[in-house]
């Protein structure tokens, strides 16, 4: 590890921790979400990052993109949260946020191979959440309301 790779990776984890916070405001201010974001972002990107450092610290030569850390951080969050249906309702929405700036604006964006396989499990968790979401009680709720209208 080099003199400077570790100011580098507190870089990088800030950038993403940033993204995530932001998003996770909207749910704040939205009264979606009742916890710190700052303190939820910065525990959700050091989580993701911890579980496979070597990805995040361009062990394989390239550092995935802010967009990308964020995204899995909070894929990962998901997970963790399964069991506080408020928390994961807003992290799905987070996540959703990003996927959507992704599918419209991906190509504009430094994406590379590290990126693409972050994206594709993000893409997963994502799909799984948000169908477990459209089976439940909430979902079947909102297609009564949005078949009436």
């Amino acid at each position: 590890m080099g003199l400077f790779s570790g100011f580098k990776n507190t870089l990088k984890k800030s950038e993403a921790a940033v993204i995530v916070q932001n998003l996770l405001q909207i749910q704040v201010d939205a009264g979606l979400l009742e916890r710190d974001p700052a303190k939820l972002a910065n525990t959700l990107v050091e989580t993701a990052w911890s579980s496979k450092p070597d990805i995040f610290n361009g062990g394989f030569g390239q550092r995935p993109f802010k967009l990308s850390v964020a995204a899995i951080s909070l894929g990962m969050g998901i997970q963790h949260f399964a069991n506080d249906e408020g928390t994961r309702n807003a992290l799905i929405i987070s996540l959703g946020n990003i996927l959507s700036e992704l599918e419209v604006n991906g190509r504009l964006y430094p994406l590379n191979g590290i990126d693409e396989q972050l994206l594709s499990a993000t893409m997963a968790i994502f799909a799984e959440a948000t169908e477990a979401t459209l089976d439940s009680p909430l979902g079947r709720e909102i297609d009564d309301i949005l078949g009436d209208s």
